[in-house]
């Protein structure tokens, strides 16, 4: 494809991306107003969006990293620091002048935004496209990828994707790194990988799948008469690709070190943790047992019972997307879930959302479905997306 049709290609989808764009943010602002009104909540639009999560990047943002006060166990260390180090230079650019909730939310929005762009390009180029063949479905608001970027913009649980949390930032650098993968470009993957890592503690995962497609690569060369050696063998003798894995911890490396300084604990981000997720469970399947079999007592057991069922769907829709073709997907989005459930459930449909690959998943199980079932899930998601919303401005636990 020459220059100018790459660059045409470019900008159709930028435009059809930003009427995605514009109807989600509709959606999200539509449930804002009937809520208030519905409710009579008194509360802006910064009070009901800026909780949870958000109030310890806002803080970040604007004071860096700070000691918690006395008997306050939630220490903002829990958070690493990329998101809220681009929103502080947002507000040092514009001279502190803009409320830093806005400016999070914005950082947010371009982040996904990009992310977007990228996700349908990737599923593109991966040839996941070729079997749109139902075009009463596909034609127009969703055909040629369009549909993923429908799921990263109004899905369920994506409405963190709209305010000031990490999860932005984090899905932008999850898709640019398996983007940079699939071209065969690891040494751009690896550095988009470290920068997830010091975005999220879990960034650091995607060194597998970066194993993964380098693994891939080997095998093609192989088979071309270019390999010799052993995969280990060929990545020593690649500088490049060395690096691209040397460098994705770099990100965490980096936090850990910081952290080492500043508390004299380099694992201080993790110790932190148990401020929010209490409990003795056995890691994973003692975990899974306990939530979705109600034998966890306390407040929320019915949550957290739901929760659980999420996440053995979840694990269960990885498998089938291993099957389906999407191994590197699907492991990275195993591990990625397998990691919080060493200690709680809590924050997982969260997590799984935030991975990404879960909605590659459900990209190639729409195609697969007959129309009337494709249909009816759509539907069921963005219903799903606008309860989750509502959930959200009422301040609902199940949002944590």
């Amino acid at each position: 494809m020459s220059i100018n049709g790459r660059s045409n290609q470019n900008l159709k989808l930028f435009l059809q991306l930003l009427l995605i764009f514009a109807v989600s943010r509709g959606v999200i602002i539509g449930v804002y107003f009937v809520y208030k009104y519905a409710f009579g909540d008194t509360g802006g639009f910064s009070d009901i969006f800026g909780r949870w999560d958000s109030v310890f990047y806002e803080r970040i943002t604007t004071k860096l990293y700070t000691w918690p006060a006395p008997g306050d166990p939630q220490a903002d260390w829990a958070f690493f620091p990329l998101y809220p180090l681009l929103c502080r230079g947002i507000m040092i650019i514009t001279f502190w002048k803009l409320p830093v909730f806005y400016v999070c939310s914005v950082v947010s929005n371009v982040c996904i935004f990009i992310a977007s762009f990228f996700a349908v390009k990737l599923v593109r180029f991966t040839g996941m496209t070729s079997g749109e063949n139902d075009d009463s479905y596909f034609k127009g608001f969703a055909k040629d990828g369009l549909m993923v970027a429908w799921l990263l913009m109004l899905a369920p649980y994506t409405v963190y994707f709209a305010t000031a949390y990490t999860e932005s930032l984090f899905v932008m650098l999850v898709i640019l790194s398996f983007y940079f993968m699939k071209r065969n470009l690891f040494l751009a993957a690896g550095v988009t990988a470290a920068l997830a890592g010091a975005t999220r503690s879990t960034g650091v995962v995607l060194i597998v799948p970066l194993i993964m497609e380098m693994y891939r690569r080997y095998k093609e060369e192989k088979s071309e008469g270019e390999q010799k050696s052993l995969f280990i063998g060929d990545i020593i003798k690649k500088p490049f690709r060395l690096l691209s894995l040397v460098i994705v911890p770099a990100g965490i490396f980096t936090y850990m070190l910081f952290m080492y300084g500043f508390t004299g604990d380099a694992w201080a981000f993790k110790n932190v943790q148990i401020a929010w997720r209490e409990g003795d469970h056995f890691p994973v399947f003692g975990v899974l047992w306990d939530f979705c079999t109600g034998s966890h007592d306390g407040e929320g057991q019915l949550r957290y019972m739901i929760i659980g069922w999420i996440c053995v769907a979840a694990i269960i829709f990885y498998i089938w997307m291993f099957f389906a073709g999407l191994k590197t997907e699907a492991v990275f989005g195993l591990i990625m879930l397998l990691i919080p459930l060493t200690s709680h459930v809590m924050s997982t449909p969260r997590f799984i959302a935030g991975s990404f690959v879960m909605w590659m998943g459900w990209y190639l199980a729409l195609q697969r479905l007959p129309r009337g079932l494709k249909f009816a899930f759509t539907v069921a998601g963005v219903a799903a997306s606008v309860f989750l919303i509502g959930e959200w401005m009422g301040g609902s636990v199940a949002m944590i």
